[in-house]
């Protein structure tokens, strides 16, 4: 079966009853680019190409069809009114279910339990988001760029892109499971096979080849496939100048490496354009979808990436993508522009929802010097474009000596400039004491506040996070400590980032820096969802540490994967904060309501605490009080203070 994510055919005469079970799959954590036919011969053509892992009809299936998903091992499931003979008839040749139309309810059931039974939705889930950003990234590009990109074992193709197989003048059929040495050209074989021995021996290598009279740089480094261990080659033009080698790759080595790449080909005289991609409506899109289909989208707009500048992409963040190309100004716009038409005319952009993107291109000339701040300019004029924007800038533009935001931040975490607010949780329930949750903000060399949006998205990227939770738990304990002498009963919520949650001595860490605080469960540390899922066993193997200590732990941002009580279950979060997008407009929207509502008795039934934030008005209160939720944060109850204090009871 396919390691991608799961693809359904939906036979039916009734276009909308189709659209229904594609949202019931999808609600049961299925990756699902879905397509709706109305009759066989249309669902044969699919199946052929480009394929089907799940086929689900509700009119009367051509034998043709059934066999043909017997032969390519396809889940079939058939609910029409039939004679016992024809049932019996099309389940003889490979149908997995034939039920009356009447109990398509059943659909859901018998299609999660046949893709437990073929394994088809963990390896579905093994090549996603939740995987390393590395393979994630190179998977898709392997897929669905134009790329010549293929996959080895020590002899053999394992998959080839369409791309690889055009260089050699060959298909993409007639080269899988066949000796990489005898398909490839004579006066390559050498060359190939000495990289190939010594990229087993270390991280990667790469060369200069010419075939065909055309020149390509040849990459070769280890990689994963379909859960193997293998090779990965890499045939790209050596047309930019900017491009990173193989050891130098931004999921190698951060960000870091990719300035001083740039930085080094600048030294060789040859201007550059840098086009930095924003995906936009990022939290929309994390609520809306499994992981599976945000890492997808994402892939996608690297793919697409890929084709329009012939140059892999970059990650900065895991919705942002960079990419250097030798070419002018306008040249790049013109790229820019049919990158977004592209996208938007993705087959699984429609399925979907809609990504929306917007560029910067910032033309670097050779004298420039300061490429982290123009890569950081770049980054933030990306992020303030709306979606479909294009907006090209000279780095004239940019100051001089600019200020890295990046150095501003590890500066201003330096010279102590970090200050903590408190804000405090209601509650709605029978909850006894004081809680606050801990809020930082930090300033500039001038005193002005840096938008927390900017230093909590590159104190994880550059692994900042320790030295900010460092600095911000030590203080919040001390301001802890005074409170309690007066309030015994104070629980005081502090936030993790992604750098601390994923160290490996964290609960040393956190001993060394709680060794006076009693009792331990005053202190709940907070963690993000998104952070949980990127290595959830880990993530669970310290969230059981800490609780062992007699802490408490909270998850943040909580319910945007699907079947949120299974993540508890796993991770045993004592409380989980629920995203804001579940409290917007919620007054006016009874499905939201309901939503809501069904959430918090899911996480009831685990014994979790709820809390909802972001009350910046009267009108939800009704409804958190009717989801028996525990506590509520907002401003409309009391903004931040730099003191732990309840003072809403006069300001309401």
């Amino acid at each position: 079966m396919s390691d991608q994510p799961v693809h359904l055919v939906a036979i039916s005469e009734i276009e909308s009853e189709a659209r229904v079970w594609m949202g019931l799959l999808r609600d049961k954590e299925l990756s699902l680019r879905s397509k709706w036919v109305n009759d066989c011969e249309q669902a044969i053509g699919l199946i052929q190409d480009p394929g089907a892992d799940l086929v689900v009809c509700s009119v009367p299936p051509h034998m043709d069809l059934v066999r043909l998903c017997e032969s390519r091992n396809i889940i079939l499931l058939i609910f029409t009114d039939a004679t016992a003979h024809q049932a019996a008839s099309w389940l003889g040749n490979g149908a997995t279910s034939v039920m009356p139309h009447a109990q398509m309810a059943a659909m859901v059931p018998l299609t999660l339990r046949a893709l437990k039974q073929r394994e088809l939705l963990t390896q579905a889930r093994r090549n996603t988001a939740l995987k390393s950003e590395h393979e994630a990234r190179l998977n898709l590009l392997l897929k669905r760029s134009s790329m010549a990109l293929a996959y080895l074992s020590d002899t053999h193709f394992l998959s080839v892109s369409d791309g690889w197989a055009h260089w050699l003048g060959a298909s993409t059929d007639s080269l899988v499971n066949q000796p990489w040495i005898e398909a490839l050209p004579e006066q390559l074989r050498g060359d190939f096979q000495g990289l190939v021995t010594r990229a087993q021996l270390g991280d990667g290598v790469e060369a200069q080849i010419v075939y065909n009279q055309l020149p390509r740089i040849l990459r070769v480094e280890p990689a994963t496939h379909a859960g193997r261990e293998c090779l990965m080659a890499t045939l790209t033009a050596p047309s930019t100048k900017a491009a990173v080698s193989v050891n130098d790759r931004v999921s190698d080595g951060g960000i870091q490496r990719t300035i001083d790449a740039l930085q080094s080909r600048l030294e060789q005289g040859q201007a550059q354009c840098l086009v930095v991609v924003e995906v936009k409506s990022v939290a929309s899109l994390r609520h809306a979808l499994s992981l599976v289909d945000f890492a997808e989208l994402m892939g996608l707009v690297q793919a697409k990436m890929a084709q329009q500048f012939e140059q892999p992409p970059e990650p900065i963040n895991d919705h942002t993508f960079l990419v250097s190309v030798a070419s002018e100004p306008a040249s790049a716009q013109t790229q820019g522009q049919q990158l977004i038409q592209s996208l938007q005319a993705a087959p699984l952009a429609q399925s979907l929802p809609m990504v929306e993107a917007a560029l910067a291109v910032t033309e670097i000339q050779p004298e420039d010097q300061d490429v982290t701040a123009i890569l950081q300019q770049s980054y933030d004029l990306a992020g303030r474009l709306n979606p479909g924007e294009i907006e090209v800038q000279s780095s004239g533009a940019i100051p001089a000596g600019a200020p890295d935001p990046i150095e501003t931040l590890e500066e201003a975490l330096k010279a102590d400039r970090c200050e903590l607010l408190f804000q405090p949780l209601v509650a709605l329930s029978a909850i006894e004491g004081e809680y606050y949750e801990v809020l930082t903000q930090l300033k500039d060399a001038d005193g002005q506040a840096i938008r927390a949006r900017d230093f909590i998205r590159d104190a994880g990227r550059v692994d900042l996070g320790q030295l900010l939770d460092e600095q911000v738990v030590q203080r919040s304990l001390e301001a802890l400590a005074r409170h309690q002498q007066d309030f015994p009963a104070t629980r005081l919520m502090i936030n993790l980032t992604l750098a601390s949650l994923q160290r490996e001595d964290l609960i040393d860490w956190v001993e060394q820096l709680t060794p006076s605080i009693d009792p331990k469960h005053a202190v709940v540390w907070q963690v993000r969802e998104t952070d949980v899922a990127l290595d959830s066993e880990q993530a669970a193997e310290h969230i059981k540490a800490l609780q062992n200590l007699g802490y408490q732990v909270c998850c943040a941002q909580f319910g945007n994967l699907p079947k949120p009580a299974e993540l508890i279950e796993k991770c045993g979060f004592d409380w989980v904060k629920l995203d804001p997008s579940f409290v917007a407009e919620l007054k006016h929207r009874t499905d939201q309501q309901t939503e809501l509502i069904e959430l918090c008795e899911q996480i009831r039934e685990t014994g979790t605490h709820i809390i909802v934030p972001m009350i910046e008005d009267g009108s939800a209160m009704a409804a958190l009080y009717q989801a028996k939720a525990d506590l509520m944060q907002g401003n409309y109850l009391q903004p931040p203070a730099p003191e732990m204090c309840f003072e809403f009871a006069t300001e309401i």
